[in-house]
Protein backbone atom coordinates (compact mmCIF):
# COMPACT_ATOMS: atom_id res chain seq x y z
CA UNK A 1 0.00 0.00 0.00
CA UNK A 2 0.92 3.36 -0.74
CA UNK A 3 0.68 6.68 1.51
CA UNK A 4 -2.00 8.75 0.76
CA UNK A 5 -2.14 12.01 -0.44
CA UNK A 6 -5.73 13.90 -0.11
CA UNK A 7 -4.43 16.85 -1.78
CA UNK A 8 -0.59 18.40 -2.53
CA UNK A 9 -0.24 19.81 0.78
CA UNK A 10 -1.74 16.79 3.47
CA UNK A 11 0.38 13.37 3.58
CA UNK A 12 -1.38 10.72 5.31
CA UNK A 13 0.67 7.39 7.01
CA UNK A 14 -2.58 5.18 8.39
CA UNK A 15 -1.24 1.78 8.93
CA UNK A 16 2.09 0.74 9.89
CA UNK A 17 2.55 -0.54 6.35
CA UNK A 18 2.80 3.08 5.43
CA UNK A 19 6.70 4.08 5.35
CA UNK A 20 7.32 7.89 4.09
CA UNK A 21 10.67 7.58 2.85
CA UNK A 22 13.02 10.96 2.78
CA UNK A 23 16.77 10.96 1.67
CA UNK A 24 18.73 12.27 -1.30
CA UNK A 25 16.47 14.58 -3.10
CA UNK A 26 12.84 13.31 -1.63
CA UNK A 27 11.44 16.74 0.05
CA UNK A 28 7.90 17.41 0.44
CA UNK A 29 6.48 21.04 -0.06
CA UNK A 30 7.23 22.67 3.27
CA UNK A 31 4.00 23.66 3.90
CA UNK A 32 2.66 19.93 3.58
CA UNK A 33 0.95 18.64 6.86
CA UNK A 34 1.78 15.34 7.75
CA UNK A 35 -0.92 12.76 9.76
CA UNK A 36 0.68 9.62 11.26
CA UNK A 37 -1.11 6.84 12.42
CA UNK A 38 -2.34 2.95 12.95
CA UNK A 39 -5.36 2.93 10.89
CA UNK A 40 -7.10 -0.79 10.97
CA UNK A 41 -3.64 -2.04 12.16
CA UNK A 42 -4.66 -1.61 15.88
CA UNK A 43 -2.41 -0.79 18.93
CA UNK A 44 0.82 -2.47 17.92
CA UNK A 45 1.42 -0.80 14.86
CA UNK A 46 2.83 2.09 14.45
CA UNK A 47 3.49 4.33 10.91
CA UNK A 48 6.98 5.38 10.66
CA UNK A 49 8.82 8.07 8.76
CA UNK A 50 12.21 7.42 7.88
CA UNK A 51 14.55 10.41 7.28
CA UNK A 52 17.38 8.19 5.47
CA UNK A 53 15.98 6.26 2.59
CA UNK A 54 16.44 3.81 -0.54
CA UNK A 55 20.22 3.62 0.58
CA UNK A 56 20.64 7.72 1.23
CA UNK A 57 23.11 8.62 3.76
CA UNK A 58 23.06 12.83 3.33
CA UNK A 59 22.09 14.94 5.87
CA UNK A 60 18.44 15.99 5.52
CA UNK A 61 15.98 18.84 6.76
CA UNK A 62 12.70 18.96 6.38
CA UNK A 63 9.98 21.03 7.35
CA UNK A 64 5.86 20.23 7.67
CA UNK A 65 3.18 22.51 8.62
CA UNK A 66 1.85 20.08 11.36
CA UNK A 67 2.06 17.08 12.31
CA UNK A 68 -0.99 15.21 13.72
CA UNK A 69 -0.70 11.83 15.60
CA UNK A 70 -3.58 9.63 14.84
CA UNK A 71 -1.99 6.56 16.20
CA UNK A 72 1.48 5.36 17.95
CA UNK A 73 4.22 6.46 15.49
CA UNK A 74 7.79 6.47 14.48
CA UNK A 75 10.47 8.93 13.58
CA UNK A 76 13.35 7.10 12.20
CA UNK A 77 16.94 8.88 11.44
CA UNK A 78 18.61 5.89 10.54
CA UNK A 79 21.84 6.23 7.98
CA UNK A 80 22.26 9.45 8.43
CA UNK A 81 25.42 11.16 7.48
CA UNK A 82 25.98 15.29 8.75
CA UNK A 83 23.45 16.70 10.57
CA UNK A 84 19.59 16.10 10.07
CA UNK A 85 16.67 18.35 10.87
CA UNK A 86 12.87 17.75 10.87
CA UNK A 87 10.61 20.95 12.00
CA UNK A 88 7.02 20.75 12.51
CA UNK A 89 5.11 23.95 13.04
CA UNK A 90 2.86 22.40 15.58
CA UNK A 91 2.36 18.90 16.71
CA UNK A 92 -0.69 17.70 18.05
CA UNK A 93 -2.00 13.80 19.27
CA UNK A 94 0.19 13.27 21.92
CA UNK A 95 -1.98 13.03 24.65
CA UNK A 96 -3.69 9.75 23.29
CA UNK A 97 -0.45 8.52 21.03
CA UNK A 98 3.09 8.10 21.26
CA UNK A 99 5.85 9.08 19.11
CA UNK A 100 9.43 7.30 19.15
CA UNK A 101 12.27 9.26 17.79
CA UNK A 102 15.08 6.07 16.35
CA UNK A 103 18.65 6.59 15.78
CA UNK A 104 18.78 9.94 17.52
CA UNK A 105 22.49 11.33 17.54
CA UNK A 106 23.56 14.27 19.37
CA UNK A 107 27.72 13.93 18.43
CA UNK A 108 28.25 17.48 16.56
CA UNK A 109 29.34 14.81 13.15
CA UNK A 110 25.92 13.16 12.88
CA UNK A 111 23.78 15.68 15.52
CA UNK A 112 19.66 14.89 14.40
CA UNK A 113 17.43 17.66 15.54
CA UNK A 114 13.90 18.03 15.87
CA UNK A 115 11.97 20.93 16.08
CA UNK A 116 8.56 22.16 16.91
CA UNK A 117 7.86 25.96 16.38
CA UNK A 118 4.89 26.20 18.61
CA UNK A 119 6.44 25.55 21.60
CA UNK A 120 3.17 26.62 24.04
CA UNK A 121 1.62 23.75 21.88
CA UNK A 122 2.83 20.98 24.10
CA UNK A 123 2.12 19.59 27.39
CA UNK A 124 4.43 18.61 29.68
CA UNK A 125 2.64 15.18 29.50
CA UNK A 126 2.69 15.09 25.72
CA UNK A 127 6.26 15.56 25.40
CA UNK A 128 6.74 12.78 27.76
CA UNK A 129 4.86 10.58 25.05
CA UNK A 130 7.97 11.66 22.60
CA UNK A 131 10.82 8.65 23.62
CA UNK A 132 14.00 8.92 22.20
CA UNK A 133 16.06 5.86 21.03
CA UNK A 134 20.41 5.73 19.97
CA UNK A 135 18.82 2.48 17.85
CA UNK A 136 15.89 1.36 16.36
CA UNK A 137 13.71 1.23 19.66
CA UNK A 138 16.72 0.40 21.65
CA UNK A 139 19.07 2.11 23.50
CA UNK A 140 15.99 4.22 25.28
CA UNK A 141 17.70 8.15 25.86
CA UNK A 142 15.01 9.48 27.54
CA UNK A 143 11.44 11.62 26.87
CA UNK A 144 10.92 14.65 25.37
CA UNK A 145 11.54 18.56 26.60
CA UNK A 146 11.89 21.76 25.21
CA UNK A 147 15.23 23.32 24.74
CA UNK A 148 13.98 26.55 23.00
CA UNK A 149 11.64 25.56 19.98
CA UNK A 150 14.07 22.01 19.87
CA UNK A 151 12.34 18.71 21.31
CA UNK A 152 15.73 17.01 23.24
CA UNK A 153 15.88 13.59 25.17
CA UNK A 154 16.04 13.96 28.63
CA UNK A 155 16.99 10.79 31.01
CA UNK A 156 14.59 9.25 33.22
CA UNK A 157 15.59 10.36 36.64
CA UNK A 158 15.78 6.67 37.84
CA UNK A 159 18.91 6.58 34.67
CA UNK A 160 20.04 9.53 36.78
CA UNK A 161 20.55 7.86 40.14
CA UNK A 162 21.48 4.79 38.80
CA UNK A 163 24.37 6.74 37.48
CA UNK A 164 24.72 8.87 41.12
CA UNK A 165 25.22 5.07 42.56
CA UNK A 166 27.67 3.89 40.23
CA UNK A 167 30.24 6.51 40.80
CA UNK A 168 29.46 6.39 44.59
CA UNK A 169 30.18 2.53 44.33
CA UNK A 170 33.41 3.56 42.12
CA UNK A 171 34.23 6.39 44.55
CA UNK A 172 33.78 4.13 47.83
CA UNK A 173 35.71 0.74 46.18
CA UNK A 174 38.41 2.72 45.35
CA UNK A 175 39.03 5.30 48.49
CA UNK A 176 41.99 3.66 49.80
CA UNK A 177 44.00 4.68 46.70
CA UNK A 178 42.34 7.79 46.64
CA UNK A 179 43.47 8.58 49.74
CA UNK A 180 46.98 7.78 49.28
CA UNK A 181 46.65 10.10 46.03
CA UNK A 182 45.09 13.08 47.88
CA UNK A 183 47.63 12.59 50.91
CA UNK A 184 50.82 12.41 48.73
CA UNK A 185 50.01 15.64 46.63
CA UNK A 186 49.06 17.62 49.82
CA UNK A 187 52.36 16.85 51.77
Amino acid sequence: KQPSKTNSHVVQLPESRHTLLLGGNNQITTNAALTMGNGTGGSETRATLTMGANGSTRAVAQTFASLTLTGNSVIDFANLTGTSSLTFGNISGLSSHSLAIWNWSSAAENATYLYDTQVDGLSTGDLANISFYSGSDTGFLGTGSFSGSEIVPVPEPGVMVAALLLLGGLLFSNRRILSLLLHSRLF
